[in-house]
């Protein structure tokens, strides 16, 4: 449309011999300027005098793995890297898109912004152990819930120059049973399960119609994290089955019979745990890679109370 009518005023000032179609490329131009009063072009920023003055090459070694909390693109990590001229590595940052090999960590929704999580101080040192962190820089002003995760390691933090500096020692971090990536991968994807088992439960409780239920629905209703991605139950997404995804590979869906199916990417092998955990209150299927767990409303309750 635009460009329609771009044509039409510059065809017709091309036939405009006065000195007026002088006055309408003039306003178009002051048009075109920018507004610099708007609040739109300037933001708060903090950089703390740990970063701003230079404390920072005291403590933090080239090339270490620092984890900077929170890490979305409201706090100012990435400008702290910046100021402290990129020389350590920095686990996280803002690019606009979370990587999906990332956010499949349930503990990264956490690290963005304020939300609980389930069995934080393992899914935390886990997180930790396979990004090989060797320190932890929270601004002193965080607040929480960071520095209950923080806490959960143990560890006693150095304050100084506005952050509190937690060092990394490498056992405090190691899980119980191994960090080997299959473990890790298991864990995160039983924790993404017990986390859909409650959404669903905490959604049959207020009830509400289970045939609706859906990821979009359930993050609407603040039961699961909005970063876990979510489609609109329309027809082009209900004939690809998309409606019941999320865009890092779970699935959520409320059955016409009163069923709720829960899912994850993976095998059966893969999955042999999670679906033992789950067996006496499940039935197992599987579709296009994702093996489902189908509960009936009554069994929610007790699946939901079972340790993972």
């Amino acid at each position: 449309m635009f460009l329609i009518v771009a044509l039409i005023c510059a065809f017709s000032l091309s036939k405009e011999h006065s000195p007026r179609r002088w006055l309408f490329v003039l306003i178009a131009v002051v048009l075109l300027l920018p507004n610099v009063a708007s609040s739109w072009w300037r933001s708060e920023i903090s950089v703390p005098p740990f970063f701003r003055g230079g404390l920072y090459r005291q403590y933090l070694q080239p090339n270490e793995r620092v984890l900077q909390i929170p890490i979305d693109n409201r706090a100012d990590g990435m400008l702290w890297h910046v100021t402290a001229g990129m020389s350590y590595r920095m686990v996280g940052g803002y690019l606009g898109v979370v990587p999906p090999d990332f956010i499949r960590w349930p503990v990264v929704p956490a690290l963005f912004a304020p939300r609980a999580l389930l069995d934080a101080g393992r899914q935390f040192k886990t997180f930790l152990d396979a990004h090989s962190v060797t320190t932890i820089v929270v601004e002193e002003t965080a607040g929480e819930p960071w520095v209950s995760l923080v806490a959960t390691l143990k560890l006693t933090p150095l304050r100084i120059g506005g952050i509190a500096l937690y060092r990394i020692r490498h056992e405090s971090t190691k899980s119980d049973e191994h960090g080997s990536e299959r473990y890790r991968e298991e864990r995160a994807k039983a924790a993404q399960v017990a986390m859909l088992i409650s959404a669903a439960r905490e959604y049959v409780a207020r009830g509400l119609q289970t045939v609706d239920l859906t990821p979009r629905r359930a993050q609407g209703l603040g039961l699961i994290p909005p970063e876990w991605g979510g489609y609109r139950a329309d027809a082009e997404n209900r004939r690809a089955n998309r409606h019941v995804r999320t865009a890092n590979g779970l699935w959520l869906e409320g059955r016409v019979d009163g069923t709720v199916a829960i899912g994850v990417l993976g095998t059966p092998d893969e999955l042999r745990s999670i679906i033992n955990t789950y067996r006496p209150w499940a039935r197992e299927s599987q579709f296009e890679g994702v093996v489902l767990l189908i509960f009936e409303r009554d069994d929610l309750d007790a699946a939901a109370r079972q340790p993972w």
